[in-house]
């Protein structure tokens, strides 16, 4: 797999979903109190707009959630109206998650397709200090077109030893929609974490 500043990494795909825990129930978490569920609308996350993207709504909705109605997480999610094509959106968490250069960490989001074929990816912004003004690299998986039921895009970075001391990361939703012309997506259960943290128990997952 080939990532910004040769970060050891790979991106675990995960599917289906047979039970969940609320990201913002586990301590583990490194934005756990960060609006990690998108409760509270898009606090706690900055919205960058490609250009000509145009963001209709960003807002949470109750009639939804991660996993399905009626199970637990299930809540409510942001969802993300976007109006234009050929252009991206980015949600990405104003916390400076504080991580070192040796351990493993796992990161990602749960995304539900509502409308068009969007296809977004999950990154980390790296920085060097712990306030993140010094960027250092990124970690990213690849794109995958959104299905219209939950999924869990979620990435593993085995360490961050290229480049040395790095202190800070930002989580980062980025979702596209190339030649439609329009499309909506649900996000949901964000997360950050050591290794095992991951939102879902699994039957399958693959890694890429």
């Amino acid at each position: 797999m080939r990532l910004l500043s040769s970060f050891a990494a790979g991106l675990l795909a995960v599917a289906p979903l047979i039970a969940a825990a609320d990201c913002d129930d586990d301590s583990r978490n490194l934005i756990q109190t960060d609006n990690c569920a998108f409760d509270a609308d898009t606090s706690g996350w900055t919205l960058i707009e490609d250009d000509p993207a145009t963001v209709s709504s960003a807002a949470h909705v109750s009639t939804f959630g991660y996993p399905e109605t009626g199970q637990p997480n299930s809540l409510g999610a942001l969802q993300l109206d976007v109006s234009s094509s050929n252009s991206f959106v980015i949600v990405r968490s104003d916390a400076c998650i504080p991580i070192d250069d040796t351990s493993t960490y796992n990161f990602g989001a749960a995304i539900e397709s509502e409308s068009g074929r969007p296809f977004c990816r999950v990154f980390a912004e790296i920085f060097s200090d712990a306030s993140c003004t010094s960027p250092a690299g990124s970690a990213s998986g690849f794109d995958r077109t959104v299905p219209s039921s939950w999924f869990v895009y979620a990435f593993q970075v085995r360490d961050f030893n290229t480049p040395p001391s790095t202190q800070g990361a930002r989580l980062n939703i980025r979702c596209d929609a190339s030649g439609t012309s329009a499309y909506s997506v649900l996000i949901d259960n964000a997360f950050f974490g050591p290794s095992g943290l991951l939102p879902v128990e699994l039957q399958s997952f693959q890694i890429e």
